[in-house]
This record gives C-alpha cells, structure tokens and sequence, in this order.
C-alpha cells in the first residue's frame, strides 16, 4: 500500500506540471502574436466626432498614456483656421502619432498644428496637404511623402523644429511656399524627384544641399544649389550648406525671392552683372553672409536688404544704375559692417537702418538725392566721411552725414552745389562749404561765384606736401574763374604740407584771418621762407591780410625764428564766494591766447576772443557741507551768434561722476556744473555770468 500510494503522488506531481505547461504555451504564443502584429497592448477610445458628413476623428490611448490621433472616411478634411479649433485641442502635448486613412483625400489647413506627433501615417488617397497642417510641430524628425500626394502647400510643415531629413517619392509636383520651413539645426540633401513641377519661395530650410532627377525638365542643381534647367534662375541656395564662397553664375539672369535669405554660413556672395531681376527687399535677410559684391548694372533696391545680417562687415552696391531707395538697408544687428559707398545711382536715402560701433568709414557718392530730414544711423558712433567725384548736390539734410563725421574728405575733380546747412555741425572752414563747390585733382577745395566769375580757396586736405594753386580754375562747359582768395583756416591742420606754389600770387585780394595758420609744416610759399617775405608776394597795397593769417606755420619770422609759438595760453581764475556752501572756483583759458579780459573789470567776466581760438572753462565745486539743496550754475552769454559751444541745452552729462543739466534761457547759451569748452569762430564779445546760488 505505501508502494501504491508513493506512486500516486509521484503521478499527480508530474500531472500538475504538465497542465502548468500545457497551460502557458498559448500565453506566450499570444504575446508573441501581439508582437508581430505591432499591437503591445489593446488602445481605449477617449475621444470622437464627426469632422464632416464622411470624415470622423478618434483620439485612442495605450496602456502607456501615448495617444494616436485617426482620421477616417472618406472625402477632403476641413480646414481649421488655427489649432484652437482643433477638437482634439485639450490632448494637444499627448498625441504622438498621426493616422489618415486611406479613403481621406486632403489633410485640411491646421489638421495637425500644434501637435507634438513623431509618427505620421498617411493614407493610400490622400493627394494634398492643407496650409499650416502639421505647423508648429516638435517631434517629427522624418517624413516620407508618398507619391500619390500631388501637392504640399504654403507653410505645411513651418517650424517643425526637429525635422531632418524630408523623402519625396516619385509623383510630387508641387512644393508651397515655406512648406518645409523649419529651422532645424543640421539638416540634408534634399531630392527633387522627377515629377516637380513647381517649388515656392523658401520651401526648404534645413538643407545642405539639393540633388534633381534628371528626368526633371524644370529644375537641376549643380554643387548643391537649385536652379531651373536652363540654369537661368537661381531658384535656391542652401541654406546650410558648407561653402566659403559662392560665385552666382553668369548665365543668371533672375533670383527668385528669398533665395539668398537665412544662408547658415557663407565667407563671400557675388552677384554678376547678368543678374537683372531680384526683390526689392529683404535680399539677404538674416543671413550669416561676411562679404557681398555686386556687380555694376545689377538691379538693387535697399530696403531692408540686410536686415539682421551680422557678420557682415564689407559690401559693394551696384553702380551706374538707379537704386531707388535706401530704407534700414542695414538695420536688424548689422553690427559687423566696418565701411559703406552710397553709390551714384541711389535717389533717396531714408535710413541706412542702425549699423553699431564697427562702422568707422562711409563714402557718399550719390550724385542728386533726397535725403529725409531724419537720424541715418546710431547717434553713438562716429566715422570719416568720403565725399566723391559724382556727387552734384547736396541738400541741407546732408547734415545727418556730417555731423557724425570725424575726418571728411573730397574727392577731385568734381563740382557740386551745397545747400546751407549740409556742414554747418563743422569747425571752420568746412561748416562755410555752400553754394557752388569745385574740388580739383589735388582735392582742393575751392568756392565760386557765378557772376564775379571770382574762386576763394575755402579748404585743403592732408596728403600733399607741395600743392600748385592756379590763377584759372577751369570748369566744365568752358566756364573760368580766377583765384582770388584764402578763406579762414583754410590750411588748417594740413600735415605734411611743406610748399605751397600759386601761379599768380598778385592776383590774392583777400586772406582771411588765420587762412594759412595751424599749418605747422609749411615751411615755403613760393620758395620763400620768412613770413615777412611771403607776405610781400601778396601786398600789392590793395590785399586785405587778416589777423594772424600766418599763425603757427614752419615760416621764419623777420626776427629769423620760427612762427610757431610753443606756449599757446592765457588765462584768468575767479574764486566766487557766498551762502553756506562751499567756493566755486572758476579757470578760464585760451588755448591761442587771443582772450582779453575787459579792462578795469577783469573781475565781471567780460571778454573777447578772436577768431579761430578756443576757449575752456573749468569749474571746480566742493560742497563740503554737503547740503542736499545746494546749486551751482554757469551761465554764458554771447554777444555774437559766429561761435559754438560743446554743450548743448536740453542734453544732461555725466562728468566726474556728477550729473550735468543744461538749459537754454533768452540771451544764455547754457548751464551746467561742469567744464564747458567754447570755440569762438568769429571776432566776437562773450559775457560769462557767473552765478552761484543755495
């Protein structure tokens, strides 16, 4: 019995093993079934509706939260004019794949915007894709498009921030505007299959290059760039391609728009002189070009042509030939741009846009344009100014150049007319330039007057050290004009300058005050060398000489030494005492030592300066006591408008960490605690009322 009964368990035993295994084999069948099929786990329904009378929507959900939008039926889709009128709007960061059945003909316009979808399926009949349908997406990195989809349109897939790489089956015809227009950070070659019949305006963003089917009779690509066939139009470049240089090719004769927009990375661009039809604006719109050339003849229009374009730092416009307008031609973060020609076609400027501190050079060769009344560029910077041979006129707006200009030069030969006030910001003598202006080879600068059919010389630049002054000035059309006269300053500062040879010194009716002075290099006129001698080739006993006309030049004196005086100051304190706060103490100084103080009254502050000179007053201010309602104020008057003053009413200073207020009154010129520094450029009386309150 204990034999049979041992037997029995050890029966039952392998029995209930058995039925465990016969028990699990079609579990683990079933998964793997589940597998195959692409089904882990059953998806329950959390949404639906009825899109039109034959197209339904579902949203579904695995056991894992991840949802799948289905677009079933038949027929088109609606269009939605944005996302908020999706109904699956509220499972917008959930739903990850999207599936069009194969009876949907049309993905409708927004279908898709918004959603973060990685997985798009899309149906056997679908044979377009809506406006903005999968817009504004995050997740997709790759896209096949089938070829039974004939057309995608405008913004289809704008800013799908993470697509890479796009395939576009054979059957395509047509690509929209900014269909693929996302901004992804690499991208790849992009394939135009030989069914396209139609690309948009930037349709392609995050591409290194293009390839064509050569079976395609509208379009090739050669190195990676898209033209037409006939390589006539450059319908693309890259826009992450990797290039140091790209030479448009001569048998270009049009630039599709946008086409040189949003380029990655580019050394140089040039443009040919075949090119004869581009846009008219946003030509290289943030694009990350250094260096554009183009050609003579092409016709460019500047507005807003290289909005946001920062690393560029040269560019050549195109001359001889009308440029409409320049409008923030370089606003946007140009902040690279080091120098710019205004070439001789250009007909009205508006604002050259907001180029920064790189800009150290411009030259203006407009010949006859209308400059609006209005700031050109950023009024922190500076740079030298260039004027050129095509100019003919300039009007009084051209102030907005001038006065934010350190250097200006003219180039020769060249006659213009100068309305008044296109220099008036300059020091003496280039803030006299109006009226009929001739500039000849040397870049002299001469003044003439149509009736008297008379020249004064008004100014002349650096970079000669010997000039030739004529007795004719020979103008076009046959016209002549005799020299005779030296404006104020006219050689003033002119480095270099050692000889000066004028055909007929006897001629000179005229040298204005200090016409020769601050010319320290100049150490022969005529082959003479003594001050005493000069003079004697001009004193035909009818020639006015003005005061100190040969002022600081390198001529020797009657007494055998130098004109040049090495000490070049007077000056006069006044300590000014009163209330319960601390002295002001007031230096004035000249820097030519021309001020005189009134005789007998020194004490006033009533005094003169002559011409040419300048004048610093210095205020030094304690307020030990450091009372919170103590004021100091400077006031000057003039009793001549010929003069100018560096501070300016309305504007505040911060000067030694103190702020300074200055404020324009009747018969005052400013107020401030500060050190204020005067040019007088006339024979003028000055009053300087000095003030102190608590």
């Amino acid at each position: 019995m204990k034999m049979k009964k041992g037997k029995s368990k050890i029966v039952i035993g392998f029995t209930v093993l058995g039925l465990i295994l016969l028990f699990l084999v079609p579990v683990f069948a079933q998964d793997e079934m589940k597998k195959a099929v692409g089904f882990v786990s059953e998806e329950k329904l959390i949404g639906s509706g009825n899109l039109t009378d034959s197209v339904t929507w579902r949203v579904t959900e695995d056991d894992a939260g991840s949802m799948t939008l289905h677009i079933d039926g038949t027929g088109p889709m609606p269009d939605f004019k944005n996302s908020k009128e999706q109904p699956w709007r509220q499972w917008l960061d959930n739903i990850f794949k999207l599936v069009i059945g194969d009876g949907v003909t049309r993905i409708g316009d927004c279908a898709a915007s918004g959603l973060l979808i990685g997985e798009v399926h899309i149906g056997k009949g679908v044979e377009s894709i809506g406006k903005k349908s999968f817009a504004y997406g995050f997740n997709l990195e790759h896209i096949t498009i089938p070829g039974h989809v004939k057309r995608i349109e405008d913004n289809a897939f704008l800013y799908h921030y993470h697509l890479r790489s796009v395939i576009l089956e054979e059957g395509v015809e047509e690509l929209g505007q900014y269909a693929f227009g996302s901004q992804a950070g690499t991208g790849s070659v992009f394939h135009i299959p030989a069914s396209m019949v139609k690309i948009g305006d930037l349709a392609c963003w995050p591409v290194t290059g293009y390839t064509v089917d050569e079976a395609n009779p509208y379009y090739t690509a050669v190195d990676g760039v898209l033209y037409d066939k006939t390589m006539s139009t450059l319908v693309d470049y890259p826009k992450y391609k990797n290039a140091s240089e790209y030479r448009i090719p001569d048998s270009v004769c049009e630039i599709k728009n946008n086409a040189l927009q949003r380029i990655g990375s580019l050394r140089k661009l040039y443009i040919p002189a075949s090119v004869q039809k581009l846009q008219s604006s946003d030509l290289l719109r943030t694009s990350f070009v250094e260096e554009v050339y183009v050609d003579d003849g092409v016709p460019f229009n500047g507005i807003n042509s290289f909005y946001g374009c920062g690393k560029l730092f040269r560019v050549k416009l195109p001359e001889n030939i009308e440029i409409p307008t320049l409008r923030d031609t370089f606003t946007g973060g140009c902040n690279s741009l080091e120098s710019l020609k205004i070439p001789n076609g250009v007909l009205k400027i508006e604002s050259l846009g907001w180029p920064t501190s790189a800009l150290s050079h411009i030259t203006y060769d407009a010949r006859n344009a209308i400059i609006l009344d209005k700031q050109m560029v950023d009024d922190k910077i500076s740079y030298d100014l260039t004027i050129g041979e095509s100019v003919d006129y300039l009007p009084s707006e051209f102030k907005w150049f001038t006065s934010q200009a350190e250097e200006i030069q003219f180039l020769g030969p060249n006659q213009f007319y100068v309305e008044e006030g296109a220099f008036k910001e300059k020091r003496k003598p280039i803030s006299n330039l109006q009226g009929n202006i001739f500039v000849d080879e040397q870049g002299i600068v001469y003044q003439y007057d149509t009736e008297s059919e008379e020249a004064v010389l008004l100014h002349c630049q650096k970079g000669y050290s010997e000039i030739y002054i004529p007795e004719i000035l020979k103008l076009e059309e046959g016209k002549y004009y005799k020299v005779t006269g030296i404006g104020q300053n006219a050689f003033y500062g002119v480095d270099g300058l050692r000889a000066i040879v004028f055909e007929k010194p006897e001629q000179i009716r005229f040298i204005e005050s200090y016409g020769f002075a601050h010319c320290t290099s100049l150490t022969q006129v005529n082959g003479r060398e003594t001050t005493e001698s000069v003079m004697e080739l001009f004193d035909t006993g009818t020639t006015e000489i003005g005061y100190r006309a040969f002022y600081q030049t390198g001529l020797v004196n009657e007494n055998g030494t130098g004109d040049i005086v090495e000490e070049m100051k007077s000056s006069k304190n006044l300590v000014l005492s009163g209330g319960s706060v601390s002295d002001m103490e007031v230096l004035v100084v000249s820097e030519g030592g021309t001020m005189s103080w009134k005789e007998g009254e020194s004490d006033s502050g009533e005094y003169s300066l002559l011409t040419g000179d300048r004048m610093t007053v210095s205020i030094n201010v304690g307020n030990k006591e450091g009372k919170e309602d103590a004021r100091y104020r400077v006031y000057f008057q003039w009793s001549d408008a010929d003069c100018s003053i560096s501070v300016k009413a309305g504007n505040s200073y911060v000067l030694n960490e103190q702020e300074v207020n200055c404020c324009g009154t009747p018969g005052r010129a400013g107020r401030g605690r500060c050190c204020l520094t005067e040019t007088g450029l006339g024979r003028s009386r000055f009053r300087a009322c000095l003030l102190f309150a608590s």
